[in-house]
C-alpha cells in the first residue's frame, strides 16, 4: 500500500470511528431509509469505510455497490 493511500485509510478510519462513537450519518443514508443504490459511483476502499459506519443503524433492506473499486481494485484486476 502506497504511503499517502495509508494515510488517507488511516484519517478515514478515525473519522468513522467518531461518527460511530457520535451517532453522526456520514455517507448520507437515512435513518429509516430502506434502499440504497451506490452502483457505478466510483466508490474506494476508504468510501467503503465510511459507509459501515451509516449500515449499523440497520435500516437497510437493499444495497447495491456493484461495479466500484472497494478492495482497490477494478474489475480487471488494476
Amino acid at each position: 500500500m502506497h504511503s499517502r493511500t495509508g494515510s488517507i485509510l488511516s484519517r478515514t478510519r478515525m473519522l468513522a470511528k467518531i461518527g460511530t462513537e457520535k451517532g453522526i450519518m456520514l455517507f448520507g443514508i437515512k435513518r429509516d431509509q430502506k434502499e440504497a443504490n451506490f452502483r457505478n459511483q466510483g466508490l474506494s476502499p476508504g468510501d467503503a469505510i465510511l459507509l459501515a459506519t451509516d449500515l449499523v443503524t440497520g435500516g437497510l433492506t437493499s444495497l447495491n455497490l456493484s461495479d466500484n473499486q472497494l478492495c482497490g481494485l477494478d474489475m480487471w484486476g488494476n
